[in-house]
């Protein structure tokens, strides 16, 4: 597996769209506190919030999960990924992690003009085996309200609450007991980052923690 990994990084790799990416899990409700404080030190609202939802997909020995749970340097998520009820614009994306460097890869192109979830999910389960010799399933779904910040100096900044997740074969969601604030930036402003933003918000204790949403859903 690890082989089939590095043949997916190294395909799609792209350092033009690489982003370092620091997530602090916190407490359900916190995010109301913090935003003000977000607010008060330069971040301004980007866009309106959007209800993402996403499906997961995994092998039989959950070897992705397991990657994400272990913390290895190198690893990869298939998902798909669509904003509230619109399927007709729903994506395959692999998520890349490469340490903390975070690389997201958009195919558009494989799902168009298909609506139908069992279809979308049929298709994408082709692509892995023609493409990639992978022998993938469905083994999540999350569904979250993410809110959109950024900062004059380009870092971007989303909270992710109202997290709601279920595991293949499980009738309802369940609502996951924390929140994710997360920030997203260009390698080269990681010092910038450390020394005149993340200093800023010592006073409330922020601790930047490993906080995969799919790694959590499937520990429940």
């Amino acid at each position: 597996m690890e082989k089939v990994i590095q043949r997916i990084f190294d395909k799609f790799d792209n350092s033009q769209s690489h982003r370092i990416e620091r997530k602090i899990k916190i407490p359900k409700y916190l995010s109301e506190f913090l935003k003000f404080e977000f607010l008060r030190n330069g971040f301004f609202k980007q866009y309106d919030d959007k209800i993402i939802n996403s499906i997961y997909f995994d092998d039989k020995y959950s070897t992705f999960f397991k990657s994400n749970l272990d913390g290895d340097f190198l690893r990869i998520k298939p998902r798909l990924r669509w904003y509230g009820k619109d399927l007709l614009n729903v994506n395959h994306e692999f998520k890349i992690k490469k340490g903390f460097i975070g690389l997201k890869i958009i195919n558009n192109e494989i799902l168009k003009n298909i609506s139908q979830t069992e279809k979308i999910i049929e298709k994408c389960n082709e692509y892995h085996n023609k493409a990639f010799k992978l022998k993938l399933n469905v083994s999540s779904s999350i569904k979250y309200q993410r809110s959109y910040f950024i900062h004059p100096s380009r870092i971007r900044l989303t909270i992710d609450r109202k997290i709601f997740s279920k595991q293949v074969g499980v009738s309802n969601f369940i609502n996951m007991p924390f929140e994710v604030i997360e920030f997203k930036y260009k390698p080269e402003l990681d010092t910038f980052f450390r020394k005149n933003i993340f200093t800023k918000f010592n006073r409330v204790s922020l601790r930047m923690t490993k906080c995969s949403k799919y790694s959590e859903s499937m520990m429940i």
